[in-house]
């Protein structure tokens, strides 16, 4: 355990291609935003003075999860190059600033000590304060694993002390309550809780961080799923992905094997359930009950045609389902993982930012026929999937490689890529234009020749390589039909793992027949019941054109 490993961030880089551009524009926007502006709120809040100008949208002084996106910055900027790494360090340090000005037991924060006093004696009335404290929690840890900061571990520990101290005072009554998420957009989502102080005591075999990671590990919710019963109807998705992703890390840890089995059950009552066709999950609530206007719930499992409004597909949700599905591929090698993550990373993660223009990105994104996809503005925004968002692309290199303990490379994500493989001395070099060219070659460079299994989508290539030798492969092209579970007449198009969607604001209604045809192999066109021929590209490529992805098919335009 487990049976795969990625490789490390820094042996894994884009190779020029379109992945790579969308990651250099996110790295653009992270080194264009301003540390004074991220630092204000902070600031702030420990008395200290400040003459930057407040940030917009959820980052706004009047905001209660302002200093979220910090956090998500913090591991974003971690996870990026020499210039990103130095910016994290820079924010790191002026946030320990904040956190001695503020001389409480370790607390930190960008808003006062009396939202927590809310929460926990109101049980609401406050927005979300664990969540915005997980997000900078897990951004000072990463900053210590990645960038060696010790000051950052220093911090981290000193803020996790501080919350020990204030969950221990409470009464498990009323713990309970504060902690209960079984409501529509609960004020308290603290699922990402139990994953950092997991990997917190990870970091430092320090006993007192697992006890306080398993106050968070909700038995209501996880013993249900690691018996295989499926209670997830109805529940707020990304409050409950993390609750997953910390029941995995706790397997990981401790080998308690209901931990593993409700890691599992979970993807499968949600990847396999709940998701549509690219991937994404989350939609309105069934009993019409959600507190805000976006669709951030999960519907009755295989019941999704009644869902299709303009808010579905939270883009938060599908970084989580993503993150936790890496960590089941790597336990077990399973292919449905990998094929999982491969639709998602083409299908939603490629579609969440605008491509020409730095620090735009969705929260939402609609598939119904005549959608359009509504971005955010880089500095007054600050939605909660702009801080996934960030991280997603900073992360965009993670999924093409693993190994296993055999030695056996796995090539996972058509992506223009280099590994470096330094215990054996060897670059393997992915060259595609995918999906302009159904091919990839991996070309590999080696001083001396290496015996290496090569694993490619299942199929293992075994042999002594040399350098210079490349292996090229057919990538899989073949176009599918796919449909909503509960209506055979809603449909969708995929060409190989990307979903095509129509470039039309018109009604999307097809003849029974009525299948997409191309000339060349690749540019597809589709007939539509009006007569209309639209053209068909694939998803990720929609950026502010009208489009739709779910097809209705009208049997009364059958022959006979």
């Amino acid at each position: 355990m487990p049976t795969l490993r990625s490789f490390h961030r820094s042996d894994v880089r884009l190779l020029d291609g379109r992945v790579r551009v969308r990651q250099e524009l996110n790295r653009r926007y992270l080194l264009a935003l301003e540390p004074d502006r991220l630092l204000h709120n902070f600031r702030v809040n420990a008395g200290l003075p400040s003459s930057a100008e407040p940030l917009g949208g959820w980052e706004a002084p009047s905001c209660g999860l302002r200093g979220h996106f910090v956090g998500h910055y913090l591991s974003a900027c971690a996870a990026g190059d020499d210039a990103l790494r130095e910016r994290a360090n820079a924010i790191v340090r002026e946030l320990a600033v904040c956190q001695d000005a503020l001389g409480r037991d370790g607390f930190l924060s960008a808003f006062p000590e009396s939202e927590l006093d809310t929460i926990e004696t109101k049980f609401e009335g406050a927005w979300a304060p664990y969540y915005t404290l997980h997000k900078l929690l897990a951004g000072l840890l990463d900053v210590f694993r990645h960038c060696g900061n010790r000051q950052a571990l220093e911090m981290t520990t000193r803020l996790a002390g501080y919350l020990r101290m204030r969950i221990e005072r409470i009464e498990p009554e009323r713990l309970e309550l504060m902690l209960h998420t079984g409501k529509p957009n609960p004020s308290n989502e603290f699922g990402g809780m139990s994953e950092v102080l997991h990997e917190l005591f990870a970091v430092t075999q320090d006993d007192s961080y697992l006890k306080l990671a398993h106050v968070f590990d909700r038995a209501w919710f996880l013993d249900p799923l690691s018996r295989g019963e499926d209670q997830l109807t109805g529940l707020h998705a990304n409050t409950h992905i993390p609750l997953a992703l910390g029941a995995a890390r706790r397997y990981e840890l401790t080998g308690e094997t209901r931990y593993r089995d409700a890691a599992i059950f979970f993807w499968e009552r949600t990847a396999l359930a709940r998701s549509y066709v690219n991937g994404g999950s989350s939609g309105p609530h069934p009993a019409g009950i959600e507190k805000s206007v976006g669709a951030e719930h999960w519907p009755e499992p295989f019941k999704l045609a009644r869902t299709l409004t303009p808010k579905i597909n939270e883009s938060c949700v599908t970084h989580n389902m993503m993150r936790l599905t890496d960590t089941l591929f790597r336990w077990t090698g399973e292919r449905r993982y990998a094929d999982f993550y491969e639709r998602a990373y083409f299908n939603h993660v490629l579609c969440m930012q605008h491509p020409a223009d730095a620090g735009r990105y969705l929260y939402d994104h609609p598939l119904s026929g005549g959608s359009r996809k509504t971005f955010g503005h880089a500095t007054d925004t600050f939605w909660c999937c702009y801080g996934t968002t960030v991280e997603a692309y900073a992360r965009l290199a993670h999924g093409i490689f693993y190994r296993d303990d055999e030695d056996t490379l796995y090539v996972n994500l058509p992506v223009p890529a280099e590994l470096t493989w330094k215990e054996k001395r060897l670059r393997v070099e992915q060259r595609t234009s995918f999906p302009d060219e159904a091919v990839t070659r991996l070309v590999f460079r080696c001083a001396e020749p290496v015996k290496l299994k090569v694993n490619v989508r299942g199929t293992v290539h075994d042999r002594t390589w040399r350098d210079g030798d490349v292996l090229e492969l057919a990538l899989p092209t073949s176009l599918t039909v796919e449909t909503m579970p509960d209506d055979p007449d809603l449909i969708a198009f995929r060409y190989g793992p990307l979903v095509l969607a129509a470039q039309t604001d018109e009604e999307l209604v097809v003849a029974p027949d009525s299948l997409p045809v191309s000339s060349d192999g690749a540019n597809f066109t589709i007939r539509l019941s009006s007569g209309s021929q639209v053209p068909l590209v694939p998803l990720n490529q929609i950026v502010d054109e009208p489009f739709g992805v779910y097809f209705r098919v009208n049997r009364a335009a059958a022959p006979g």
